[in-house]
């Protein structure tokens, strides 16, 4: 797929969409229906399939049941962190392989034209934006998503908040 068939790029490489970004068709007022049913197959295919059913296969296989959770511990805390990470890890470097890594993308659909492991700075730890990014992200991001999951579970165990079911 040739990106200079929807952007241009300018003189430094950097590439630009020739149209700018329509909102969803659930958001158009006033609401156009046949706009609508035809966008809701890629709506659903094949992200957000994969999203619900990743996030339904966590729920049975992560989350511990209810009784388990009325009770801070670190056990069923520290797995939730230990799988977070993973997830997170995976997740993460299933993107960067292929896109940054490999490149097998080139710089097709690439607003900015360079890439971060080619221009070092000291601005980023260990002068490596990758790097960066992938620490902060493990090391802060995913710690501080587990505090905020452990204790809405705990809260929603507890009758707190509402506990929703099917």
């Amino acid at each position: 797929m040739d990106d200079l068939k929807f952007g241009t790029r300018s003189k430094r490489g950097d590439w630009a969409p020739n149209e700018l970004l329509e909102p969803a068709p659930i958001w158009l007022f006033p609401p156009k229906p046949k706009k609508l049913l035809k966008w809701l197959p890629s709506y659903f295919f094949p992200y957000n399939l994969l999203f619900m059913v990743s996030a339904l296969a966590y729920w049975q296989l992560v989350v511990p049941d209810a009784a388990v959770l009325q009770t801070f511990a670190w056990g069923w805390s520290l797995k939730m962190l230990a799988v977070n990470l993973a997830l997170a890890f995976l997740w993460y470097q299933s993107w960067e392989l292929p896109l940054y890594v490999r490149r097998r993308q080139g710089n097709r659909f690439k607003y900015n034209h360079k890439f971060p492991a080619d221009q070092q700075s000291d601005v980023f730890w260990f002068n490596k934006q990758t790097l960066d990014n992938m620490l902060r992200s493990l090391l802060i991001g995913v710690p501080i998503w587990t505090c905020l999951q452990v204790l809405m579970l705990w809260s929603s165990a507890n009758g707190y908040i509402p506990w929703l079911n099917f």
